[in-house]
């Protein structure tokens, strides 16, 4: 069993533990529709803590699907760090994995008092997901997005990483509430500005070696579905209220109040694109633990017993002569365990790689 840690950045207020309810939940709905056999199974407190977010997310259509009226979603801020712990494991397989989701909130980033505890939780995460308020990247020409996205905050952590040297990673730019701007079709808008505002982050990991061992992408995901961005609060001249407020520099600067409106008159929770980033992160997990390989290589199984054979008169004394690498590697790939790797290729299918904002911006696997 191996343990692979991801990482959430975002600000306060972002509702990264309701994205992650989204994910689970779209990433469930395409095993029941598909051929796809990897199960994400959570442990007891991950189970209540996310089936909780999910009646929140539902309970926003019943609660304000009458009066049809704009609204504000009130997203519970919390200083706490969470972790969301699951196992993965395939229907038929032996083998399984841990998989722990790390939700670091938004205020922590803001302050020096957290900053050995972030480089640490960085340092020991190989998949990084950055949660992006887009309607704050989008609207009033970005003008809000530093503020509220803590774009600066975020390079600062993540520009330096501690022993980072030859361990790949995965970095997820994940926009969400990107409803107004899916059926608006602006999403090649939202990929383009992520890109412009983040540019010190994206010109870092395109450097070596960073380069040479990050997988970039742009996944964006509409979390509700039939909720879209309505405007920020206004004064009586129709400028955006901002919170101005020195004694919490956290909050500085940033729109006061943000209003959603229901995208027609009968929407329902429908989450779009939500299963995407568990895909990617699956698939890059498998990956790097070398499972594909393989399949990849479409060997018969006669083929990979001869392999065998030859692997267990040869290993010794390739070990010893500190030769024919290739020998070790088959002997380490030839008994993986086949349900396992088989689900790989099956969830790889269902991956998009473009077209509504989304984009591989750097891929090394």
């Amino acid at each position: 069993m191996a343990n692979f840690n991801i990482l959430m950045f975002g600000s306060r207020r972002t509702g990264k533990s309701s994205i992650l309810a989204s994910m689970i939940d779209s990433f469930e709905t395409v095993n029941k529709t598909s051929a796809n056999k990897i199960k994400l199974k959570a442990t007891t407190d991950t189970e209540e803590l996310l089936k909780s977010k999910k009646d929140n997310l539902k309970n926003i259509f019943d609660k304000y699907g009458a009066s049809g009226e704009p609204f504000a979603i009130d997203e519970v801020q919390t200083n706490a760090d969470y972790t969301y712990e699951f196992t993965m494991t395939a229907e038929g397989s032996k083998d399984s994995h841990t998989i722990s989701f790390k939700d670091i909130p938004g205020e922590w980033l803001m302050t020096q008092e957290k900053k050995d505890e972030i480089d640490n939780e960085v340092s020991k995460s190989q998949i990084i997901i950055i949660a992006i308020d887009t309607p704050h990247l989008m609207e009033e020409y970005g003008d809000f997005n530093n503020a509220f996205n803590i774009t600066q905050q975020v390079y600062n952590f993540l520009k330096n990483i501690k022993g980072e040297k030859d361990i790949p990673r995965m970095i997820l730019f994940v926009p969400i509430k990107c409803e107004k701007y899916y059926h608006e079709g602006r999403m090649d808008e939202v990929n383009k500005e992520i890109k412009k505002q983040y540019k010190l982050l994206f010109d870092d990991f395109g450097t070596p070696p960073k380069k040479d061992l990050y997988t970039v992408a742009i996944t964006p995901i509409l979390t509700l579905g039939g909720v879209v961005f309505h405007d920020f609060l206004r004064d009586s001249e129709g400028e955006v209220e901002t919170i101005n407020n020195a004694n919490v520099p956290a909050l500085a600067f940033r729109p006061k109040m943000t209003y959603y409106k229901l995208y027609d008159k009968a929407p329902v929770f429908s989450p779009k694109h939500c299963e995407q980033p568990v895909l990617y992160l699956l698939n890059f997990i498998l990956k790097i633990g070398k499972m594909t390989k393989v399949v990849e290589q479409e060997k018969s199984f006669s083929d990979r017993i001869i392999d065998g054979i030859l692997t267990i008169v040869f290993t010794p004394l390739a070990i010893i002569l500190g030769e024919f690498k290739w020998l070790l590697e088959m002997w380490e790939d030839v008994f993986k365990d086949k349900a396992l790797i088989e689900s790989a290729i099956t969830a790889k299918e269902h991956i998009k790689t473009n077209g509504d904002g989304y984009e591989i911006v750097q891929n090394q696997f």
